[in-house]
């Protein structure tokens, strides 16, 4: 007779891994009483004890469990369930690393934007303050410089002032100087009379002289009626002969001289006192007039220079604010257009469909799920709040095999038929790259009736004349990818696979990457000629017309976002 077999109750603990304490409540729910570890429970006292350790994990789905989507808690575990769990959470862990330096990226590349903006706007604003500050400097030099020309201008009609007086003085002491009075202070008969021989003589000779001098030099006046030319007098006829311009100027009359060596004698005989106190205040208006006009003149142009440009500087801020509205404007008007991967945080969809997080959160709740805005849901759920807002989704296919890829296809088709209304783009034409790409998957995409493609960044022209075929022009667009597709570069392919082909060294060191070829060739084009020039040959290969190719390059597109070209 077989020995029965012994259950003490810490080696259950041990084996099942479950705490003792744990199991010897669960003994005393079956109603078997408190036991210590080092109990022996009998056959019946174990079958009850399982009875109730298995009623909280009982099997819903066979096949789940088989597949090994549940299990009792053992001690002894599945090595490929094991392994199985494991490699999941390396590829969880792997893809949560992957996104957290995607978003690291962002943040990097969102920060830099910012950094760079405001570097511009300080740059943009020193050199204002530059500008303002070289118009003030050059404001209170014109100032300056119109102060100096008054103060010099003065100077000028002291100096002058100066020179008239003294002019007055030498004409006083000559005529002083001119008559010999007698021992008693008389002059003698003999005196006068030689005084007005003389003076009869002076007015014969310059009669004389007169009549010699060349028609329209003018006619010297007599001796007995001409006036006294001064320094004062001088400056005053140069003044009046610039203000009155064409209009005559008065003949003045001159005065006879002689030269005796270097000296000059100024005959004084037969005139009379010269008032010139009347043209002291004529000299002084004129000057304080010029002056002050030249001044006025100079500040008025000054200040039409600087009304000028804060005018131009005006009307160029209104016309840049004019153009950040209408493109704020044009940006807000515009159809939303976003990009879903398989999964995706609440977070980052509100933001790539520019809306909060509690708008996602709100619109998920109406649906029935209950999320917080950190949690993650998939590219379905994702897709559905994304049609409610009205977006256009572009659908990057994410799995190895590309268009191909059974699952890929299984995902578009099943979009196709469950969201009739919504608008999805295949990006890449599912990144068939390469004819290895391809497998039946144009054949099934026939079938489809809303799904559209672009070829983004596809250079092989059989990929697009496949999907025309398959779609129509009218659900193909083109797409630029820019800035990648500045790229100097062509693609070829080789065992399935595509290769970048680049000029050496131009990108760094390429070697790490499979899809990347350094070449000494000198004439490669960009990226995007190659693209352009696979469709050209797609084009005339389907002998498309002239409003398809314009429907592919742009017109579709427009319909799409409701826009106009």
């Amino acid at each position: 007779m077989a020995q029965a077999p012994m259950f003490r109750i810490n080696q259950l603990s041990k084996d099942l891994g479950i705490k003792t304490k744990e199991l010897q409540s669960i003994l005393e729910e079956a109603g078997i009483g408190e036991k210590t570890p080092m109990t022996v429970l009998t056959p019946d006292e174990f079958n009850l004890f399982l009875d109730c350790a298995t009623k909280n994990h009982q099997i819903k789905n066979l096949d789940a469990y088989l597949n090994g989507k549940t299990y009792v808690p053992s001690a002894i575990r599945d090595a490929a369930v094991s392994a199985r769990e494991a490699e999941e959470k390396a590829s969880a862990e792997a893809a949560a690393k992957a996104r957290a330096e995607a978003q690291a990226k962002e943040k990097a590349e969102a920060e830099a934007k910012a950094a760079e903006a405001e570097a511009k706007a300080r740059e943009e604003e020193a050199r204002l303050a530059e500008e303002l500050h070289e118009a003030a400097l050059r404001k209170t030099a014109a100032k300056a410089k119109a102060d100096a020309e008054a103060r010099r201008n003065a100077e000028k009609v002291t100096a002058e002032r100066s020179a008239a007086n003294a002019g007055d003085d030498r004409f006083n002491r000559n005529r002083g100087a001119g008559r010999t009075p007698s021992s008693d202070g008389r002059t003698t008969k003999a005196e006068a009379e030689k005084a007005r021989v003389d003076a009869h003589n002076r007015i014969a000779d310059a009669k004389a002289k007169a009549a010699e001098r060349p028609q329209g030099q003018g006619v010297q006046a007599p001796i007995q009626n001409q006036s006294i030319s001064t320094p004062r007098t001088v400056a005053m006829n140069i003044q009046n002969q610039g203000m009155q311009g064409a209009r005559k100027k008065k003949q003045q009359p001159s005065v006879e001289t002689k030269r005796t060596g270097s000296v000059r004698i100024v005959d004084t005989r037969g005139g009379g006192n010269v008032d010139l106190s009347k043209y002291d205040e004529k000299l002084d208006s004129f000057v304080s007039v010029s002056d002050n006009e030249t001044t006025k003149q100079k500040l008025k142009k000054q200040n039409t220079r600087d009304m000028r440009s804060a005018k131009t500087r005006d009307k160029e801020r209104l016309a840049m604010e004019k153009i950040k509205k209408a493109n704020a404007e044009k940006a807000k008007k515009a159809p939303l257009k976003v990009s879903i991967p398989d999964v995706i945080s609440v977070t980052e969809l509100a933001s790539r469909l520019k809306v909060t997080a509690a708008t996602v959160v709100k619109r998920l709740m109406l649906m029935g799920m209950l999320v917080s805005a950190n949690q993650e849901i998939d590219y379905d759920t994702a897709f559905l709040v994304a049609d409610e807002l009205g977006a256009k989704v572009m659908l990057h296919i994410p799995r190895a095999l590309r268009l191909r890829d059974p699952v890929n296809l299984a995902q578009m088709l099943e979009i196709e038929e469950k969201y009739q209304n919504a608008k999805v783009i295949i990006a890449h034409i599912g990144r068939a790259y390469c004819p290895e790409d391809f497998g039946d998957a144009f054949e099934r995409l026939s079938k489809t009736k809303n799904l559209l493609f672009d070829f983004t960044a596809n250079t092989l022209d059989r990929a697009m004349v496949e999907i025309i075929k398959a779609v129509g022009p009218e659900r193909v667009m083109f797409g630029s990818d820019m800035p990648i597709t500045k790229m100097r570069m062509y693609r070829i392919v080789e065992d399935g696979h595509y290769i970048n082909v680049v000029p050496r060294g131009l990108y760094g060191d390429v070697s790490y990457d499979r899809n990347m070829r350094e070449t000494d060739e000198t004439k490669i084009t960009t990226f995007m000629y190659e693209e352009l020039l696979a469709f050209k040959r797609a084009a005339e290969e389907l002998h498309l017309t002239k409003d398809e190719i314009q429907g592919i390059l742009g017109g579709n597109g427009a319909k799409l976002f409701g826009m106009e070209l």
